[in-house]
């Protein structure tokens, strides 16, 4: 059953349930994510780097497919450059449907 808690009852709570944890340079207390494997790191390390060059993958495909300058499409997230090469191709299959390419 619910009941309040006061507030120095919650710290009071919460320092228990960190005790013997030492916080990191940052003072966020070791046990916060629970166990967390080295290999993790080295893989967020990756997606962080590998994402700039699918965004600019994904540039090049929008200026490609939509024949704009890439002053258009700068600036814009990753969403709407997808949506924008989307539409794109919808237009192509539409134009080579209209032509009877298909």
């Amino acid at each position: 059953m619910w009941r309040p808690v006061s507030l120095d009852d919650l710290v009071a709570e919460c320092e228990a349930a960190n005790a013997g944890y030492v916080p990191d340079p940052h003072g966020v207390p070791s046990n916060i994510f629970g166990p967390v494997p080295e290999e993790f790191y080295g893989l967020i390390g990756r997606i962080t780097m590998i994402w700039p060059v699918v965004e600019k993958e994904l540039h090049w495909l929008a200026d490609v497919l939509t024949g704009d300058s890439q002053d258009v499409a700068a600036g814009l997230p990753f969403n709407q450059l997808a949506d924008r090469c989307e539409k794109a191709l919808r237009h192509r299959n539409s134009r080579v449907c209209e032509l009877g390419h298909v």
